[in-house]
């Protein structure tokens, strides 16, 4: 997304080692663009009256200021990038880092039980998998808190989410507690908003959704949908029936779906299972608003800033011709309202308030449905010193000059 980057107004380099933008109006979360381990300074000759999409920095020769420099990228296999000897933080230890593109995460798995890499990052170890990890010779697994939220999101373009009351009643009929109980090893944290609990914009007092099938069929009888001859509740032809998504051969995530299955079916709610190879999942299908529901994890993780507004803005929907992610297609003039208002607010305090009066508006609307915050759990080699993850997977490998390999 440009959203924040469209706003500079002007770039001057005083010095060799100073850059000093200078935006045309007030944007709270800049700072956090810049210090995500996602944007980055380049010289200006590097894209210069290039295309982006085209240009050679953006597919087959990136620069940096990291610990490492690029040295190939094999599509769908590998990624490798080299030491950096200018580096300003000191040379690494590390001569080379093979960054192995693995899309399936039962052959990622498998590839860290037989050896073939060193260290799953990014996807991490899925929680069913995490007992067996810990009784594998010479492997470490490290856990840590993670801003990442896993969420059910719902297409509201779709006749079935036209009506809040039945996203409220598929919410009361979603066990966000059994579910972390039973497949996710009591590891994650039930949540309400997209926030995690620490963060300074969380708002603890949105409306609630406790698991209760009762609220769940009087939420679906107040809003006119009956039981048909089949059980399936429909009103004015609309079937409440729908498919639920995520990336193929996601264990946890596809047995949360059958305990969610069994229960929306109990209130007369339809839903199929339809898993998708992620490689398509994630870059063809969302994007382009296929797909009923999904579940996902969201990234808020990326960045600190609790700014959703590619996320959940109007003018974002991709299917619609906006140049952002907001997948579940939401509309809401005061949702938008408070998103641009907080952007242009540079205190904090005033900044938490509008976010928090926006998750109140979330939570009623329910675009999506929060699931519970992520505990990631990674896993290394013991060989692998100095592997630290940080709460924000951009820059899991931020101390990465420090990493080394024993005996070598």
């Amino acid at each position: 997304s440009r959203t924040g980057h469209d706003k500079v107004e002007s770039v001057e380099t005083p010095d060799s080692s100073t850059v000093v933008m200078t935006l045309t109006e007030p944007f709270a979360p800049f700072q956090a663009l810049w210090t995500s381990g996602v944007t980055g300074v380049i010289p200006a000759h590097i894209l210069e009256g290039e295309d982006i999409n085209t240009a050679p920095f953006n597919t087959r020769s990136p620069i940096g200021t990291g610990p490492f420099k690029f040295l190939e990228h094999v599509g769908g296999d590998h990624l490798t990038v080299e030491r950096n000897p200018d580096y300003h933080g000191g040379a690494p230890l590390l001569q080379q880092v093979i960054v192995k593109l693995v899309p399936e995460i039962p052959v990622l798995f498998s590839q860290f039980r037989t050896g073939e890499v060193d260290v799953v990052d990014y996807q991490g170890l899925q929680p069913d998998r995490v007992e067996e990890a810990l009784g594998l010779e010479d492997r470490v697994v490290v856990q840590k808190g993670s801003n990442f939220v896993e969420f059910i999101y719902f297409n509201n373009t779709l006749p079935q989410f036209q009506d809040k009351r039945v996203k409220q009643a598929i919410y009361h009929a979603t066990d966000r507690q059994t579910v972390v109980d039973t497949i996710y090893y009591g590891l994650q944290n039930p949540t309400l908003t997209y926030l995690p609990p620490t963060h300074w914009a969380y708002n603890p007092e949105v409306k609630q959704y406790a698991y209760d099938l009762d609220a769940a069929r009087t939420l679906l009888d107040a809003a006119g949908f009956v039981p048909g001859a089949d059980g399936v509740r429909e009103r004015d032809g609309v079937r409440l029936a729908f498919r639920m998504s995520t990336s193929a051969g996601n264990q946890a995530r596809e047995s949360a779906q059958l305990v969610l299955q069994q229960a929306y079916n109990e209130i007369g709610v339809e839903m199929s299972i339809d898993n998708r190879p992620a490689s398509t999942l994630w870059s063809e299908d969302v994007p382009a608003g296929n797909y009923d529901t999904l579940m996902v994890a969201w990234d808020n993780a990326i960045q600190s800033d609790p700014d959703p507004t590619s996320r959940l803005h109007s003018a974002m929907i991709p299917f619609e011709g906006g140049a952002g992610a907001n997948y579940v297609a939401f509309k809401n003039e005061e949702a938008d309202r408070l998103m641009e208002e907080a952007v242009r607010e540079t205190d904090q305090a005033a900044r938490a308030e509008l976010y928090q009066q926006l998750q109140v508006i979330l939570a009623e609307e329910l675009p999506w449905a929060p699931l519970f915050n992520n505990v990631d759990n990674f896993g290394h080699k013991t060989s692998v010193q100095g592997y630290r993850p940080n709460p924000y997977l951009a820059t899991n490998f931020d101390n990465a000059a420090e990493l080394s390999i024993s005996g070598e």
